[in-house]
């Protein structure tokens, strides 16, 4: 029997709080809404720049949870050879700003 015990991050973008829970069935309600794990959200012409919650640590072996993530879409649906991930709200912004710096 595995007792792993699974967190997930749940990003509030009123609050601009991150809070943590093991509530599995909690977070799957919450992770199917974008617009509740979206931070940011640029678009231009050409491309959207696109920073949200992932809702699980994506670096279990960083000193802090990776929680956030900045992506780049052409077209609505191809997504660009980017990628930057991010432990802080405050740094997901400022990586949100400079993908759209570069991209657009």
């Amino acid at each position: 029997m595995n007792d792993y015990v699974y967190l997930y991050y749940l990003w509030n973008n009123i609050t601009e709080k991150v809070t943590c829970t093991d509530d599995h069935e909690f977070f799957c309600k919450w992770f199917s809404n974008l617009d509740h794990r979206t931070v940011a959200k640029t678009q231009t012409d050409t491309v959207t720049v696109l920073t949200f919650a992932l809702g699980m640590n994506y670096d279990v072996l960083a000193p802090e949870p990776i929680i956030f993530e900045t992506m780049i879409v052409k077209d609505g649906l191809t997504y660009l050879d980017y990628q930057e991930r991010y432990a802080t709200h405050r740094e997901a912004l400022r990586g949100h700003k400079k993908a759209v710096k570069q991209f657009t």
